[in-house]
């Protein structure tokens, strides 16, 4: 690693630390064709691998802002036990943290929450940095903090809408273009995507998990990865073959409101 870079990366990690809130935009989609439920993540901060939170015939959490991985445990336990989407989101909040390693309260907490049958509920915070919002789409939520402006949330929606093919390349496009609507205001550093599938014998239901962590194209490089990563099921690879308006490739629709 050279000397730059090594600056570069120290510089980041010091603006981070002193930075009140985590900027983060992510969203969640369903596939009711596959039984899929996936999330995907965008951030600044070093890495986002403590954001979401899925599993298989429960459903998948995005937890930000003041992320603590015991929202998204939380926001599964309760899932598990039969809450709806919004009575688990209530039941989060109530039961949440008023503090974190970093500092702050619960009232800069964002998370959604999405059951194994596509249904979605989420709470932005009072506290959280503006722009600071969700949106519920056809089979998708979508949420950010600290971000540009509302088009990033509604573009998230938009591009997830209207692009064509598996659950995986929607995901990557709606965060493509929410990226394209300005994205998070402190820049990128790190994205995820997590997708489990209901019905499936995988370990907690996981087909698809990759993350990029410390990059400064950190899309760029997930979507590479998602390029070689192995097809999550038959179903998935008769999608691929046939799959509409080159859904593979970059999508940056903006939301026209």
């Amino acid at each position: 690693m050279s000397i730059m870079k090594t600056r570069l990366i120290f510089l980041f990690f010091l603006g981070w630390l002193v930075t009140p809130c985590n900027a983060t935009y992510s969203i969640l989609g369903f596939d009711p064709e596959t039984g899929e439920i996936g999330g995907g993540v965008q951030s600044c901060v070093p890495t986002v691998t403590m954001v979401l939170h899925g599993e298989g015939d429960v459903g998948m959490v995005a937890a930000q802002g003041r992320p603590r991985p015991e929202y998204g445990k939380a926001g599964l336990k309760y899932l598990r036990s039969g809450f709806d989407p919004l009575r688990a989101v209530r039941a989060v909040h109530e039961g949440g943290f008023f503090f974190t390693p970093w500092g702050g309260s619960k009232y800069e907490m964002q998370f959604a929450i999405m059951d194994r049958q596509g249904r979605a509920a989420a709470y932005t915070g009072p506290q959280c940095s503006d722009y600071a919002g969700h949106q519920i789409g056809r089979h998708c939520i979508a949420q950010g903090n600290l971000v540009e402006s509302s088009r990033v949330v509604s573009g998230m929606i938009y591009a997830f809408e209207t692009t064509k093919g598996p659950l995986k390349y929607r995901l990557m496009a709606a965060l493509e273009a929410a990226q394209a609507n300005g994205g998070d205001r402190r820049g990128m550093m790190s994205a995820a995507m997590l997708i489990v599938k209901n019905g499936s014998k995988e370990k907690n239901g996981v087909v698809l998990d990759i993350a990029e962590n410390m990059n400064f194209l950190p899309l760029v490089g997930l979507r590479a990865q998602l390029s070689k990563a192995g097809r999550s099921s038959p179903f998935d690879a008769r999608l691929d073959a046939r799959k509409e308006n080159g859904s593979s490739a970059p999508n940056t629709s903006l939301r026209r409101p």
